[in-house]
């Protein structure tokens, strides 16, 4: 969302940047030409040498905004202290944070320094209203825009054309990866010449090591592949029938997005905001989270049904490009901005 924000603002004109903290991604390449870029090469949570380049940065660039994502709210809240003329914005896309017993008190002090608080889905949006401190708190959906692809590497995903399933999503918890590649082997995929395709940071390396062990425990290295962070996602999606997100929890999933720009037929486990772009049976299949029966059933429809595969992927593309097109989302945004 930070390149998809940066890109749309870009193209209304606006003057936009980026800047990255601890490490650089394979989205860099998805940035705009208009787009500013900086990496900032930060090693500690404190690290003044970092927080620095970044004041220098705002100045000689006259940035009036800072909008931080996630956990960059602490780091955003030291630009703040530095620089305290500029605007801060927080944007939440953490959807367990609902499920958490105590509020952080560090987030709940630091929302002091924010001016605002933009929220990914309604819940998260309740949720800030009552613990924390800024007032000015809103909801704005997640939304796709149009990504620059000239200067992009294409993969070449391996397996048949027309029998392909892919799982866009960080290979970590709450992903339930280990969950999709039980379901997929257990179901009629395999047998009917069907591949499963993983995309996503591997930074977690014990969660990465279970599920290359639970592959390599069920034999099915020729049928399950692991690429990790892509920047041609376009190019891999179109290269797919089938996408599947069956997380534990999620906050509003751009994957789902991604999914239905490139005309997918969805599976999708109900929690978030899934239920919202998911109708079952409309605009993809929705299934309990590890609900075993739902998602083999889900998984064996889709498999043998190619006319239900193209109904269903139609619908959810023909939903998504309508109601979550970026001339909304940035339109509501500069709102926020000005107010």
């Amino acid at each position: 969302m930070v390149v998809t924000i940066a890109n749309a603002l870009a193209a209304k004109g606006l003057s936009s940047s980026v800047v990255t903290t601890r490490a650089e991604g394979a989205l860099v390449n998805q940035l705009a030409t208009e787009v500013t870029y900086f990496y900032l090469h930060k090693k500690r949570t404190f690290d003044l040498l970092a927080l620095k380049k970044c004041l220098n940065f705002i100045k000689k660039n006259n940035v009036k905004q800072v909008h931080a994502h996630s956990s960059s709210w602490f780091f955003g809240v030291l630009i703040k202290i530095g620089q305290p003329n500029i605007k801060l914005v927080w944007h939440d896309h953490h959807g367990n944070r609902i499920n958490s017993a105590k509020t952080n008190w560090k987030l709940k002090i630091a929302s002091l320094f924010f001016s605002s608080v933009i929220t990914v889905n309604q819940e998260l949006e309740n949720w800030a209203k009552k613990n924390l401190w800024c007032k000015n708190v809103y909801y704005l959906q997640n939304f796709i825009a149009y990504v620059p692809t000239e200067k992009l590497n294409k993969t070449v995903l391996k397996g048949i054309e027309g029998k392909r399933m892919v799982c866009l999503a960080n290979l970590r918890n709450p992903k339930n990866h280990t969950f999709l590649i039980e379901m997929f082997v257990r179901s009629n995929a395999i047998q009917e010449g069907w591949t499963l395709h993983l995309i996503g940071n591997m930074n977690d390396k014990e969660y990465l090591m279970r599920i290359q062990s639970k592959i390599d425990y069920l034999s099915v290295l020729d049928s399950i592949f692991i690429y990790g962070a892509k920047n041609d996602i376009d190019s891999i999606l179109h290269q797919c029938e089938i996408g599947v997100l069956l997380s534990t929890s999620e906050g509003f999933p751009v994957t789902l997005l991604e999914y239905g720009k490139a005309g997918l037929a969805v599976i999708s486990s109900d929690v978030g905001y899934c239920n919202v772009l998911i109708k079952d049976n409309i605009t993809g299949f929705l299934v309990s989270v590890n609900d075993e029966k739902q998602t083999l059933n889900a998984f064996d429809l889709l498999i043998k049904d190619i006319a239900l595969r193209k109904r269903l992927g139609k619908n959810l593309c023909n939903f998504v490009s309508s109601e979550y097109n970026s001339e909304k989302a940035i339109v509501q945004l500069m709102k926020i901005y000005t107010q």
